[in-house]
């Protein structure tokens, strides 16, 4: 008999509609789906979850992410490499644009669950609505471990099946409380919506220039070093990581909609040396400068004929 599919799985399939390997969902309400998209396109991907659920990504193989955003400010533009997770929640109105084929699994965690199930243990855990970005590896904690185990019993159900997802989704949250128990975020340790989006503008209207951290600290109306900290824990990032994905995101742009040469897009973009500019371009892209023109240019030769 299949089981029915739970509602969060339904909505992220009708929102994505991309090939999916399986789903799961356990008792205690947490659920998710294994996504596989086998096209080299380009995809523009958003979800119509409730305001209340954080979503956790395993990133199983390498997901090219020229633009992810949350409360439509750009926080990422790169590569999310094999086995990295990330955490985003839902109240941010994820937005993402991934070039290529990618498989990854998603993990809808309710806020409600997860504070029922740390009230029921007696633990004192602020679940970090405030921080809608965490990234992480395989050494930062063991969420890639008990993700790895729901792919698994997902793959290869047995009769103890809906008995292993249970337990697994109970690792998970456990896992969870680990990571922010270990690592709380105070309240006054990230950036207001309002002044993270203020930063962001300010970057976006001075990537041609050369942008300091007194500057950004200025603008947030924080001291350098409250700044830096309440920053990271907002995005993710350091301001000077965020400001070069903003300038390659946009570099990324220009090569493809412009007739602007390599070293005329560095200038405008701040570089003085096209060799950094290259550099920094390959290293948030995977791809130099002018591999990717020309690679355009093939595609739209390819399409003409």
């Amino acid at each position: 008999m299949t089981e029915p599919t739970p509602e969060l799985v339904g909505r992220m399939r009708e929102s994505w509609q991309i090939n999916a390997l399986g789903e799961f969902s356990a008792q205690n309400g947490v659920c998710g789906v294994q996504w596989a998209h086998g096209q080299n396109d380009e995809r523009e991907l958003v979800q119509n979850l409730p305001p209340d659920v954080l979503i956790l990504s395993h990133h199983q193989s390498r997901v090219a992410c020229p633009d992810l955003r949350l409360d439509g400010s750009r926080i990422f533009s790169g590569d999310l490499a094999p086995q990295t997770w990330m955490i985003v929640s839902s109240n941010t109105g994820p937005r993402a644009i991934t070039s290529g084929p990618f498989q990854l699994l998603h993990v809808y965690l309710p806020l409600k669950v997860l504070q029922d199930s740390f009230d029921a243990y007696g633990l004192h855990v602020d679940v970090p609505t405030l921080t809608s970005f965490m990234t992480g590896t395989t050494r930062k904690s063991s969420i890639i471990a008990t993700t790895s185990r729901l792919v698994e019993q997902m793959a290869r159900p047995r009769e103890t099946h809906q008995m292993s997802i249970d337990a697994l989704a109970g690792c998970l949250i456990s896992d969870l409380a680990a990571l922010w128990m270990a690592k709380p975020v105070q309240s006054n340790e990230v950036l207001t919506a309002f002044v993270q989006k203020r930063v962001f503008d300010f970057i976006h209207e001075t990537l041609d220039q050369r942008i300091t951290l007194d500057m950004l600290a200025t603008v947030a109306g924080l001291s350098r070093s409250h700044f830096c900290r309440a920053f990271r824990n907002s995005t993710g990032f350091t301001p000077m990581q965020a400001i070069e994905v903003e300038r390659m995101t946009r570099a990324r742009d220009r090569i493809s909609k412009t007739q602007l040469s390599i070293t005329e897009i560095a200038h405008s973009l701040g570089y003085n040396d096209s060799s950094h500019f290259s550099r920094a371009f390959r290293r948030c892209h995977g791809v130099a400068p002018n591999a990717l023109r020309k690679g355009l240019r093939g595609n739209a030769r390819g399409e003409t004929q």
